[in-house]
């Protein structure tokens, strides 16, 4: 199937006329040379092995995504390093440290990001085909987890924009059908994982590329959703992912389950994290004060129709194991749906600003605070729509997203086919720390800030006759008051 796969994506190639930028790819990972891998570390029989992206190319601070102790089941990293040219070196160097660490019964895992997930695409591909027993019993024995992958199979920009294959981006998806024993992480809206459709919504491919700059490096910060009828590992404190689903992290830490169309027939589990509002009006917020927040509420629910428009179904995190290639235009049936919900969005979009600015005199708490502590758990009933493909038969499941230690009373939900539901237990002890597990960096405020406090000139008062001390109080309150809002941004460093 993965030779299937393969020629599903060098069709549309030749379609489209670029067979020559398809056959460059093909080529540079056909072509390997003996001897160019560069795996560091020392050889052992079992290990944790990050290959880098093309950002990182040594992999720094991969072995702590997700805020889990990856080291203490699977021994010392090791470090596979990733090249942008040649980059046929990046499988060579993942076989290489696949190699090196044999001899047990314990898996490896191999944890990568980004580009460096598309590498992990090929290796996993070249071995399987080989055609030798020992390399695909070395890919089956091998836990993989890809983080904001470019050949997600739906949203990979990779998979997705076979031209990409000119600049060393592997156009080949992720295999799904292979038994492969994988965890692919992505983002709604990034530009890695979760690429637009229809190229021509260039709303939609800025906000994809915005949303890349906003979720760049925030991976150890960001939580995995827990399964409370999984658990965790007893030593990672990595949460168990049921095969066959995909888990749909809410802004509020509510977690929906929803089953694959592939269930049964694969071997993987996604998780996607969906974003907290447009990240394209996010530096309008970040720079803007509160008028550029209230500008950006009136902005926001008009844009996003025309942004998830540009999305199979209309609906950018639906079905991730879907092959689905760009195209240039959105198809009739999606373009309707997103014009018969512009009026009722642009209507919305005045009332958040007439709100945020004061205009309305009845407040609604959960629309004016943005800020605000997550909501209890909602039935999250999550169809997986697109006009190609049809949702698999089964329950859908509204679980935890909190982290392991803040888990013990979890929410859990079912649905059946139906629509109805059963066995409700709502709980809202410690939401708030499910959802502070996803920090988003806010460069731009920081650097307001920065520049700000820089530029203000501090205030000398003369002293006052009155009590002793008075002075000293005020200048200290002041102190706080200062602290406290730069403590309030939320910033976290890049």
């Amino acid at each position: 199937m993965a030779r299937l796969d393969f020629r599903r994506a060098c069709v549309p190639a030749f379609v489209g006329g670029v067979a020559l930028t398809t056959a460059l790819g093909v080529g540079a990972v056909a072509t390997t040379t003996p001897g160019t891998a560069h795996v560091a570390s020392g050889v052992g029989l079992k290990a944790l092995i990050t290959h880098g992206s093309a950002t990182n190319w040594n992999a720094d601070g991969i072995d702590k995504f997700y805020g889990l102790d990856w080291n203490e089941k699977y021994g010392p990293t090791v470090v596979s390093q990733f090249s942008l040219f040649p980059y046929n070196v990046n499988p060579d160097n993942l076989k290489a440290a696949l190699r090196n660490n044999v001899g047990d019964p314990e898996p490896d895992l191999v944890l990568t990001s980004g580009r460096g997930s598309g590498a992990a695409t090929v290796t996993m591909l070249l071995l399987l085909n080989s055609g030798r027993p020992e390399d695909r019993e070395l890919v089956l024995n091998t836990r993989w987890i890809l983080d904001n992958s470019v050949n997600r199979p739906n949203g990979g920009y990779g998979s997705r924009y076979i031209p990409f294959s000119i600049l060393g981006v592997y156009p080949w998806p992720t295999p799904t059908d292979e038994g492969v024993d994988i965890v692919d992480v992505g983002y709604e809206y990034a530009w890695n994982s979760s690429a637009p459709a229809y190229v021509t919504n260039v709303v939609a491919l800025l906000n994809s590329i915005i949303a890349y700059a906003y979720r760049y490096k925030s991976q150890a910060f960001t939580g995995l959703p827990v399964d409370p009828a999984l658990g965790i590992d007893p030593v990672t404190g990595e949460p168990k992912l049921e095969k066959g689903y995909h888990y749909i992290v809410e802004v509020d830490g509510t977690v929906t389950k929803v089953p694959l169309s592939t269930l049964g027939n694969t071997n993987t589990a996604y998780v996607t994290y969906r974003a907290d509002g447009l990240p394209m009006l996010q530096p309008l917020r970040d720079v803007g004060g509160r008028f550029g927040n209230a500008v950006a509420d009136l902005l926001q629910p008009a844009l996003k129709v025309i942004v998830d428009a540009s999305y199979p179904g209309g609906d950018p995190v639906a079905n991730p194991d879907r092959y689905i290639t760009a195209s240039l235009f959105t198809p009739p049936d999606v373009a309707i749906k997103a014009i018969q919900k512009l009026p009722s969005a642009i209507a919305q979009g005045v009332e958040d600003f007439k709100k945020d600015v004061g205009l309305t005199k009845t407040k609604t708490p959960a629309v004016e605070e943005r800020s605000a502590e997550p909501k209890s758990v909602e039935e999250q009933v999550a169809p997986q729509e697109d006009d190609d493909t049809t949702e698999a038969p089964g329950a859908t499941v509204a679980v935890s997203s909190k982290p392991a230690a803040e888990s013990e009373e979890p929410s859990v939900k079912s649905v059946t086919e139906s629509g109805a539901v059963k066995n409700v237990t709502v709980t809202k002890k410690d939401t708030k720390k499910a959802a502070d597990k996803r920090v988003r960096p806010r460069p731009l405020r920081k650097l307001v800030d920065n520049v700000t406090k820089a530029l203000t000139p501090k205030v000398t008062r003369p002293a006052k006759t009155s009590k002793p001390g008075t002075s000293t109080d005020s200048n200290s309150a002041s102190a706080g008051q200062s602290d406290s809002g730069d403590a309030k941004s939320g910033d976290s460093d890049e």
